[in-house]
Order: C-alpha cells, then structure tokens, then sequence
C-alpha cells in the first residue's frame, strides 16, 4: 500500500491554508505556540502529542482574549467546536501521514483547532473594530449533534437547592435525580467544594461523580469540559483549588472508558510537593475500581514516590501499588514496614490516623494474598520448595550476605528451569544480575539481565520489561559503551509511547540525543533533544529542560559553524 505524501496543514473548518503557529509574544500568557485562519479558528501546537488537555486551556484562552469567566460558561459544541490535525512537523510546516519525515524524524505534534460562535469572535475583535468590548449575551443553546439520548427537561436548580440536595441522607441518589434534569448541577457542586467541612467536601466530591455519570450519557462534551476546568484549576498554583483534583479523579473512576486519558494530567501535578496527597487521594480511588488501568497509566510515575520525605505520600504510594497488584514493587515496600511514622488523612470517612508501616503491610498483604507465587494449591512441592529457597535469598542478600544469596538464587533458579515456570526464572535472573553488579561482576550480570528481558518480551510484560531495560541501559552506561545503549532506549521509548509515560519518554529521548551527539549525527540528536525538551516543560521539568536547552544552543551553533 502506498503511503500518503506529506502535505500542508489546511484548516480542519474552511479548509484554507493556515500560518505555521508563533510563539507568544510578552503580551500573552502561555506555553504553546498558536496561531488563527481566517476563518476565525485559532490553533495552539503541541509538539509532543501528550498535552492536548493544557493545549485546548490555552486555544480556549486565545479564542475568549484570556477572559476566563467567559472562557469557563462556554459549552463544546454549543459555543465552539474542536478539531485536530496529527502528526504535523513544525519544522517543516508539513503533515506527515507516516508519522516520520523524509529524513526519518519521528513526528508527534498535534494542532489542535477551537471554531467559535459569531457572537464570541465578535467579542474578541471588540478592540479591532473600535467597538465597546461587552460580555456575549445569551449563547445558542442547539442540542449537541454528539449528545446521546434525549435533552433533558429545562429544569434548574439552585445553589441552594443542590447543596440542600447533599447535606440530605440520601443525597448521592437526589443529586443523580437532579443531573438528569439540570447538567449545570456540576457548577453548583463545584462551588460547594471551597468548604471547611472536610466532611461536606467529600460528599460534593462523590457527588460531582455521580452526576458526571448520568449526564455524561447526554452531554458528553459538557462534562469533558468540565474536568478539564477542574485540572486547570488544580494546576494554576494562584487559584484556590480545594477539592478540584479529588472531584476530577472522581469523573475519571465513575467514566474511565471516556475520561482515563486524564490519569496522565492528574499525574502531572505530582510535581507540586502540596498536591501530591490529593493526587495520590484521587488515584487510590480510582485504584479501587480500575485497578489494571491505574497500573497501565502510573506505575512508573508511582514508584519513585516510596522514598520521599513525605510520610503520607509514602504510605498512599504504596497503598495504591498493593491495590493495583504492582508486586514488582514488594521489595521497596517491604521495607516501609519498619517506618512507623504516623500522619493524618482526610477520608470519606471523616479524618483518620494512619502510620506508613500499616499502610505497606496492608499493601504486602493483598499482594502475597492474590500472588500466584504464594499459594501452594496451585504448585507441585519442587516449585514450592523453589520458591522457599528465592526468600531465604532474598533475605540474605537484604542482610548483605550476598555470596551466600548468589548460592541461593542460582539454586531457586534451577528448579525454576526444571518446572519451567518462567516468571521464576525472570525473577532469578533479575536478582543474580543484580547481585553481580552490586559485586562489580559487570560481564557475568549482563547474560541474566538479557535472559529476563527476552521472558518479560515473551510473556508481554511491558512493566518488567522497561525495569530490565533501564538495567541494561546502566550497564553498558557504566562501561562506557553508550553506543550498544540504543537498542534497548529505542524500546524503551516505545514502551513509554504506548503507555503514554510523557516524562519517562522524555528521559529516553534524552539518552538517545546524547548517543546521536557522541556519533556526530548532529541532526538527530537536535531533533531528539527539542521533543525531550518540549516534553519537560509540559511536564514541569524545568531543571532538566533548562539542562537540555543549553544542549541544544551548543549543537545549533555546532551546525551553523
């Protein structure tokens, strides 16, 4: 089949070609650059592909002139429509269908598209046309072509009437009552979570859920809005916004086949230190119900989190790895059983004592509890005995025996081989590679690490995978054979990719500029360090794309000498 030529961007409303997008200027808040036809339609790039939900804030902001009550009151096909363009190259102002250039670049960036109502481009050409700037009046209220089911009946309810609604007993089945009739009871709800009431805030919490729910089924676009309104809000640090990252988990837990492409935004505002109990808050909900979709989307972003200074970020960390059955994990979390440092938490339960050693065995618990490797109903008696001997090395090396833990492992790992029971023997060769790089053996570690890797591919396990590759990567790193790295960050990036792990990409675009850069192919690794750096400041990064920023200035005058 032959591959669609590469061709220019053409606007997705009025299909007239289009500017490549600017960088704001001073007088503009904002991160992407944008542009507008001249069809009115304005346009924000996003480079990397993986933060269209800040990229759809900004459009929203350059289509309202930065009028956020204007901004927030408006409803998706309603009072705008949105649109995308994919796989276009900013570089070369060019679609690239294949995803990759004539040179062979990868390209990822997206233009996302916002068409306003007359009455809005109106309001924003106010200055233009020296005519007084005023606030739209009543918007179009068309039925959204998108919604399904029937409208519901034109019945409205008060801020009053909904907070009555959840200070009452049965107040989660009045308020989805009320959602089917009024969708605006989200706003109502959303003013009710600046409360004191850690209590009353809960329950607006689990309300705004369930009423997402039930008017998701007929205005789909106008809860999407929402959410995104709510992880704004989280994430602009001047903004008060109690409540607003539970409530937006909340959305995902009660819709996760529309909405989990958020986890990745809820995730992002771990980079403020304030916020990560409530992130973690709203992941262990979600954990609750989506426990194999909140490990698709986190694990990587969640281990690193078990040895920060925080006690609650601690012990919630790994609450929500023993939820969501991370048993790669049981190691690290083991050893919080020892930390009996104790914190408070607000619950829907009201305000709680907890200590981290509780939580981690708590997290212990339900992992050996469903692990295959624990119950002895499903083993013969040799893989039992096999799997006594893999913890009592396990034990020896955590107390620094290690050649007696290299004996130990090396026999686990032979019945493992008899019994051919492969997870066994992926984790055996795991630990001895481990083990002999922790003894400076480098060259005997390097064949167990590979003979785990071709397991994990194998038994598609993508989580053990990357672990093995990043062990592999710190191998030949540590030999200073860089060159035999690519490989192994080339399949490393596209497991980030898949699982849509912006920041871990990053890290591995990074190393693969730094390889292209000691090769001399100058080109490819500018390309790989501006998409790593664009990933960093979406992300919140900032010291590591300051790092790559100065990268990138040396390679450009590299190229211009």
């Amino acid at each position: 089949m032959r591959l669609k030529a590469a061709h220019p961007p053409r606007c997705p409303f009025c299909d007239q070609p289009i500017d490549p997008p600017r960088e704001p200027g001073p007088e503009r808040p904002g991160d992407f650059a944008h542009g507008e036809c001249l069809c009115g339609a304005v346009y924000v790039h996003d480079v990397t592909g993986y933060d269209l939900g800040a990229a759809f804030v900004e459009a929203l902001g350059y289509g309202t002139d930065f009028n956020w009550d204007l901004a927030w009151d408006l409803v998706p096909q309603e009072d705008y429509e949105e649109r995308y363009l994919e796989q276009y190259d900013l570089r070369t102002h060019m679609i690239h269908p294949s995803g990759r250039t004539e040179d062979e670049r990868r390209v990822r960036g997206i233009l996302l598209f916002l068409k306003f109502v007359d009455e809005i481009r109106e309001f924003r050409a106010g200055p233009t046309t020296g005519s007084p700037r005023k606030r739209p009046q009543a918007l179009t209220t068309a039925p959204d072509p998108a919604d399904k089911g029937s409208m519901p009946p034109k019945i409205s309810f008060s801020k009053r009437d909904v907070k009555k609604a959840v200070a009452g007993n049965d107040y989660a089945n009045t308020i989805t009552h009320m959602a089917t009739q009024d969708p605006k009871v989200l706003n109502r709800l959303q003013q009710l979570l600046y409360t004191p009431d850690p209590t009353a805030r809960w329950r607006t919490i689990e309300s705004i859920g369930a009423a997402a729910r039930v008017i998701h089924e007929y205005r789909p676009g106008f809860v999407g809005e929402f959410l995104r309104r709510l992880l704004y809000s989280a994430s602009d640090s001047a903004a008060t916004n109690w409540g607003a990252i539970e409530a937006a988990g909340e959305i995902i837990r009660n819709i996760p086949a529309h909405f989990n492409a958020f986890i990745r935004e809820l995730i992002s505002l771990m980079r403020f230190e304030d916020s990560r109990v409530n992130v973690l808050t709203a992941l262990e909900r979600i954990a609750e119900s989506h426990p194999k979709l909140l490990k698709q989307k986190t694990f990587f972003d969640l281990i690193r989190f078990l040895d920060t200074k925080a006690p609650e970020v601690r012990g919630l960390t790994a609450r929500i790895l023993g939820k969501i059955e991370a048993r790669e994990c049981m190691n690290a979390i083991e050893k919080l059983t020892h930390d009996h440092t104790e914190f408070s938490l607000t619950t829907p339960h009201g305000e709680e004592r907890f200590t981290v050693s509780a939580l981690a065995m708590e997290a212990l618990k339900k992992l050996k509890g469903e692990s295959p490797a624990v119950k002895d109903v499903e083993y013969s008696e040799t893989l039992k005995k096999g799997l006594r001997i893999f913890q009592e090395a396990e034990v020896l090396f955590n107390q620094g025996r290690t050649l007696d833990a290299v004996d130990r492992y090396e026999e686990a790992l032979g019945i493992f081989e008899d019994e051919s029971f492969h997870k066994g023997i992926a984790n055996a060769c795991e630990k001895l590679g481990d083990l002999h790089c922790f003894r400076g053996n480098l060259n005997q570690a390097l064949p167990f690490f590979q003979r785990a890797l071709t397991i994990c591919n194998k038994q598609n396990d993508p989580i053990g995978e990357v672990i093995i590759l990043d062990k592999i990567i710190d191998f030949y790193k540590r030999q200073g054979k860089h060159d035999q790295c690519l490989p192994y960050y080339l399949r490393a990036l596209e497991l980030a990719e898949m699982a849509s792990d912006a920041a871990r990409a990053g890290y591995y675009l990074t190393g693969l500029g730094d390889i292209y850069q000691g090769r001399g192919e100058l080109e490819k690794a500018l390309d790989a360090y501006r998409t790593a750096h664009g990933i960093f400041i979406k992300v919140r990064q900032l010291e590591r794309a300051k790092i790559i920023e100065e990268g990138i200035a040396s390679i450009e005058k590299s190229l211009d000498a």
